[in-house]
């Protein structure tokens, strides 16, 4: 079945556009039918196993920067609102 390898070349063409999410959720579900087919030990099952984790730590450090920055706009706008109420 060439389903596991369409996956795997769907979650490359995934990470080029950089849709990191995307490309986590698809090459986890290409890991998991080649997985059924051919066994966790088959050479396409270990790439697409990597390849899920190198996409998820890249997504999560990604999530992790974006909630940084959520935060430091947040003490902003509160140190902005308190700056003006004593004007």
């Amino acid at each position: 079945d060439l389903l596991p390898l369409a996956l795997y070349t769907l979650g490359c063409t995934h990470e080029h556009l950089l849709q990191w999410q995307l490309a986590t959720r698809t090459f986890r579900e290409g890991y998991e039918y080649a997985r059924q087919l051919f066994g966790e030990k088959h050479t396409l099952a270990l790439q697409l196993a990597n390849a899920y984790e190198d996409a998820r730590d890249h997504f999560e450090k990604l999530q992790k920067e974006r909630a940084e920055r959520r935060a430091k706009m947040k003490s902003r706008k509160q140190l902005e609102r308190s700056l003006y109420r004593t004007f």
